[in-house]
């Protein structure tokens, strides 16, 4: 609990966010300019464009996420349409205020230096520690009303006001991120259980105020798209495929050890001894001995604390039932072992000062600055020589597309997906928008569009949009034997194209 004596007692809200939003600004600035973190960001980016523009998700461009998600970013492009660096802006924005939550759930177990400490690590773990942390993923977007469930939960007798808007907000986490459903479930099965003093009759009601509120949001989404004529895709896409990718994948065990090595950054040849592996152990061993403490010791433990440790275990069951292991999905478990870390600092220093706080906060934010100061400086010399400060291949394909197309052209590429709001355009194809889909046949095409739905047959549909450019990268191109195998694009439908240029070792097709 906070101690009458805590330094931070008197700072506001506003004041600690902003500093929060500081930290997190220098921990994601280095990867502001950089085209592609991640594929998944990419086509994040392309359907928020989409859906900026009036089209629903899957209707124009399709993804495998739940529709809400999006919703972020075509705000964020709303605002400013044609700025990757503001929607990586956005990013730290969304990791600040999923800190300050961090901070807010922390207190009530820790002094206030140790909680800001705490959401401290939260922002240097999903932005440098796990897996495509500095990109802008579902995992971040869906961290925000996850953790603002979390704060809502204390040790008195929720009103059944703030029982609903719990519900609204993990209903919000689950139309963000499918597994997080399992979180919601916990929820209902387990808060009326929490306080030993509720009557069965309050009890009913918590699970009742909670189911209505995510029942809202469920309801509400699917009544847009059924008014629109769209309620199957939306089954289809939020449902269907999701059950379809997960039970054609790895069992828990198999998941469980790909986790673990993401976490600790094992590679083929074993761990890799470095800072980076020294922080990232200390960060998951630190917040597992805080979970710990939270269980075995009686003067954490509370209804927070208790519920702490349930948005843990489902989270982290929903990702071992996922049956695929990407590193990204740590992103989720992120902020609970945070707080452990937090913890387990508060009890190691009871009496943390604030010259140590600060100490520590500004030596690890200066030292990762100047660890990136030749990002920066290749930066300001490629604005300085040529105006730009964007880098990768989408960018180097664009300049070169830009000056070569016309408003009316359209395109297909296997790789670069970003390439496609960066041309203003979109996929011929709704499924195309993720080139990996298009070899999924099990867990994306049969449960999308049927049983006979095969990768031959939707590469036919594409090309028979008559794209005007196929860009491929150097040695994708292959025979139609090589489709299942190599994910490679058929040479035979390229009959009517030509090779127009090759650029950053992609080979840039022109229809004839």
């Amino acid at each position: 609990m906070t101690q009458p004596g805590d330094v931070n007692a008197g700072v506001g809200t506003t004041a600690i966010f902003v500093l929060l939003l500081l930290i997190a600004v220098s921990f994601r600035l280095p990867w502001f300019f950089q085209d592609v973190i991640d594929w998944d960001e990419s086509v994040f980016i392309l359907v928020g464009d989409a859906l900026a523009h009036g089209h629903l998700p899957y209707t124009l461009v399709w993804d495998n996420k739940p529709p809400l998600g999006f919703a972020f970013f075509a705000f964020i492009i709303a605002f400013l349409p044609d700025s990757l660096a503001f929607v990586r802006f956005g990013g730290a924005v969304l990791v600040a205020l999923s800190a300050l939550l961090v901070f807010r759930i922390a207190t009530g177990l820790m002094g206030r230096r140790a909680a800001f400490l705490a959401a401290t690590f939260f922002i240097i773990a999903v932005s440098v520690l796990v897996s495509s942390g500095p990109a802008v993923m579902m995992e971040h977007v869906a961290l925000m009303p996850l953790l603002g469930a979390l704060s809502l939960i204390d040790n008195k007798t929720s009103s059944h006001g703030r029982l609903l808007v719990i519900g609204v907000l993990l209903g919000a986490a689950t139309m963000v991120r499918t597994n997080l459903a399992y979180v919601l479930l916990s929820v209902l099965l387990l808060l009326p259980f929490a306080h030993a003093h509720r009557s069965l009759r309050e009890r009913a009601l918590v699970t009742v105020y909670i189911a209505s509120g995510s029942l809202i949001v469920f309801g509400a989404i699917f009544l847009v798209y059924a008014v629109n004529g769209y309620g199957k895709l939306l089954v289809d896409s939020a449902i269907r495929v999701p059950l379809a990718y997960s039970e054609s994948a790895l069992g828990y065990l198999d998941v469980g050890k790909a986790m673990l090595g993401s976490a600790f950054r094992f590679g083929w040849q074993g761990a890799v001894v470095g800072l980076q592996w020294v922080l990232n152990a200390l960060f998951w061993v630190a917040g597992l001995a805080g979970v710990a403490l939270l269980v075995v010791m009686e003067r954490h433990r509370n209804a927070a604390s208790t519920m702490i440790l349930v948005f843990l275990a489902a989270t982290l069951l929903s990702i071992l039932s996922s049956g695929y292991p990407w590193g990204h999905y740590l992103l989720q478990l992120a902020p609970f072992f945070a707080i452990g870390a937090g913890l387990v600092v508060s009890t190691a220093i009871l009496n943390l000062k604030r010259s140590w706080l600060v100490v520590i906060i500004g030596a690890t934010v200066i030292g990762f600055t100047a660890d990136n100061v030749g990002v920066y400086r290749v930066m300001l010399m490629s604005h300085a020589k040529d105006g730009e400060v964007y880098r990768g291949v989408n960018f180097e394909l664009a300049r070169y597309l830009r000056n070569v197309s016309e408003p009316e052209d359209t395109l297909f590429t296997t790789d670069d997906i970003l390439l496609y709001w960066l041309m203003d355009t979109y996929p011929v194809v709704p499924v195309a928008a993720f080139p990996a889909n298009l070899w999924m046949e099990q867990a994306v095409l049969k449960p999308l569009y049927g049983p006979a739905a095969t990768t031959e047959a939707v590469l036919e549909e594409i090309v028979s949009r008559q794209p005007t450019r196929i860009i491929l990268p150097e040695g994708r191109v292959g025979s139609r034997g090589d489709i299942d195998t190599r994910q490679a694009f058929p040479r035979e439908l390229l009959d009517d194209y030509h090779l127009e240029r090759v650029v950053a070792g992609r080979l840039i097709y022109r229809r004839d």
